[in-house]
């Protein structure tokens, strides 16, 4: 990942973690996925601690994929689609048109 992407991954981080029923990040994909790509990553160039917040450059864009937990005093449904509005604002704010977005509410922490 360049040193942009992970500035990226860092900003929208910290954006998503604004908005109100967010509660957690958690990496995007299966959990038998993050075995396998954490076993992977670790013994190819040790792990990368930095946000969970997936950015992949794709042809002329960017992917970004983030997986929510979300607090019971939210509708995960509204939380899901004001993560979605926020990132296409920002990342429009930011000069980056046409990025594919990819937001899903993985679990839902009780009283949160």
């Amino acid at each position: 990942m360049t040193e942009d992407l992970r500035m990226l991954r860092a900003q929208i981080d910290a954006l998503v973690r604004t908005i109100p029923g967010v509660v957690e990040l958690y990496p995007p994909g299966s959990s038998a996925l993050h075995a396998l790509a954490a076993g992977a990553v670790s013994a190819v160039n040790g792990a990368d601690p930095g946000s969970p917040v997936r950015v992949s450059a794709v042809e002329e864009s960017l992917l970004v994929e983030v997986a929510l937990g979300v607090g019971t005093a939210h509708a995960t449904p509204q939380v899901v689609r004001a993560v979605y509005g926020a990132l296409q604002s920002e990342l429009s704010n930011w000069g980056v048109q046409g990025a594919q977005l990819e937001v899903t509410a993985v679990h839902v922490e009780s009283g949160a």
